[in-house]
């Protein structure tokens, strides 16, 4: 059986974060960015960043121990400091866990701890 784990951030959680954004941004950009490019930029846009790590609207979805996903809700989902956009970040990756967890639980394999 999966099981997510959905819990806010922790400082301790910084290095997993940061892996996690390393990986996902080198997929998403290397069809688009020079490679010497991404060799600067992402280990300076890949830092979890501390302030987030301490918001309690920040939040980290684990399984198997693992962090697959990380998102923020309320005033820190604010794009450059712009208005809230409603479901930046909470709606979306809500979805798409509900999504994984509706086909587990016809399936019996997945559940929310």
């Amino acid at each position: 059986m999966t099981v997510w784990s959905i819990a806010p951030a922790t400082p301790g959680d910084g290095p997993e974060i940061s892996d996690l954004l390393l990986r996902s941004f080198s997929a998403l950009l290397a069809p688009v960015y020079d490679p010497a490019v991404l060799a600067t930029a992402l280990p300076k846009i890949t830092q979890a960043r501390r302030s987030l790590l301490s918001c309690p609207t920040y939040f980290v979805a684990r399984q198997g121990g693992a962090v697959w996903s990380v998102w923020a809700t309320g005033p820190m989902s604010r794009p450059l400091g712009g208005p809230v956009l409603p479901g930046l970040g909470t709606f979306g990756m809500w979805l798409v866990i509900l999504n994984i967890c509706v086909k587990g639980w016809r399936e019996r394999s997945c559940s929310i701890a």
